[in-house]
């Protein structure tokens, strides 16, 4: 059966593209919102991805899917030590973090004395001067704990939120794993809550709140390995996979309806994500597309894609914005990040995950009673 066969799968190929497609609706939404800052859809591009530039969304579900398979060992009974879990997420996400700020402050140095007029405002607050260096090594340690983490790449942020949630993520998982699913969800809603009162997107309780994404992705794995004839019977159906997807593509159009702002705003998108995910184990069809090989190979290069899509955007409008049509611009942009984020995953991310795996090879995974996490994504 379909569920039996993803449970007994050591890393879920679907989720893979999944991401791959949430790292490129972050990719067009941030080319057309820097393009339109009049919040017109007057052009036939943009209204053919809209379904696709949600990058909020895209967003949520990141967290959820780094919640989801990095709790999947705990649940399997194959915890691991945490110098274990810690080592290999540096490795992971840290060493090509900084292959992709090393580029951003490039690009930075570059184009400090260059303008572009005519995009949206929010365009201007990156690259706006030379490089302070004292503002590069506030990068480098991830230090703060408030710095401007705009002047070279907006997309870091989530990085910040990422490296510090996989701090703590591994004692919230030994806590819950001692609930019930009623407990667990109690605890993640009063996490939510609490991140959603503040602000910024950095500040310690947004740290809470973000935690909270990831607390509802490692629930929905535990469903998956203990529940999964009973999630089989309803995310299998054609009809609540087509729920799923339509409330995670377009939840962020509920959020003006109904006025929420910061993470509330996040919350359809969030719920339409955790169904997706469940959607995307369970429903042959959308399994089947999710692993193409197109959207497979998506899949893999994410991580870069994200990683790097800011510094490729800056450069772009930088060299040719003004100078030649906008859906010339957006097939450069496009075809730039493809080819940079291959590189990047095959120079870079592909060694760092290797030096993650030598660095850790000789750890003894300890008793499931004693353990603290588990391997890294």
């Amino acid at each position: 059966m379909q569920h039996a066969a993803a449970i007994n799968e050591q890393r879920f190929d679907q989720l893979d593209s999944f991401r791959g497609i949430a790292a490129t609706m972050v990719v067009l939404s941030h080319f057309f919102g820097a393009t339109n800052s009049t919040g017109r859809q007057e052009d036939l591009l943009r209204i053919l991805v809209y379904p696709l530039k949600n990058g909020e969304a895209a967003v949520a579900l990141f967290f959820l899917l780094s919640g989801f398979v990095l709790s999947l060992p705990v649940w399997r009974g194959k915890p691991q030590t945490y110098s274990v879990f810690i080592g290999r997420r540096i490795c992971r996400i840290y060493l090509p973090y900084l292959f992709g700020l090393a580029l951003s402050v490039l690009g930075a140095s570059i184009f400090a004395s260059h303008k572009v007029s005519g995009l949206a405002q929010w365009f201007y607050p990156t690259w706006t001067g030379p490089v302070d260096w004292t503002l590069v090594l506030k990068h480098i340690l991830f230090i703060g704990p408030r710095y401007n983490v705009r002047e070279f790449n907006f997309a870091f942020w989530t990085l910040i939120i990422e490296m510090r949630v996989s701090i703590i993520l591994p004692f919230f998982l030994l806590f819950m794993r001692r609930l019930s699913y009623v407990g667990m969800w109690l605890v993640c809603a009063i996490t939510f809550m609490i991140g959603s009162i503040g602000e910024s997107r950095v500040t310690p309780l947004q740290i809470m709140g973000w935690t909270s994404f990831f607390m509802a992705g490692a629930i929905v794995a535990r469903a998956v390995t203990q529940e999964s004839s009973y999630l089989s019977r309803i995310f299998s159906r054609r009809s609540v996979t087509l729920l799923s997807l339509t409330v995670f593509f377009f939840g962020g159009l509920i959020e003006p309806i109904l006025h929420l702002s910061g993470l509330l705003g996040r919350l359809p998108s969030a719920v339409g994500g955790l169904a997706t995910i469940c959607a995307a184990l369970y429903n042959r069809e959308l399994s089947s597309f999710l692993k193409t090989r197109a959207l497979q190979f998506l899949g893999r290069v994410s991580y870069s894609l994200y990683l790097l899509h800011v510094t490729v955007l800056y450069t772009t409008f930088h060299l040719f914005y003004g100078l030649l049509p906008k859906t010339i611009i957006f097939v450069i942009y496009m075809a730039g990040n493809l080819v940079l984020a291959t590189i990047s995953y095959k120079l870079i991310e592909q060694p760092s995950m290797e030096l993650g795996r030598r660095l850790t090879r000789k750890s003894i995974t300890v008793p499931k009673e004693s353990s603290t996490l588990i391997p890294a994504a």
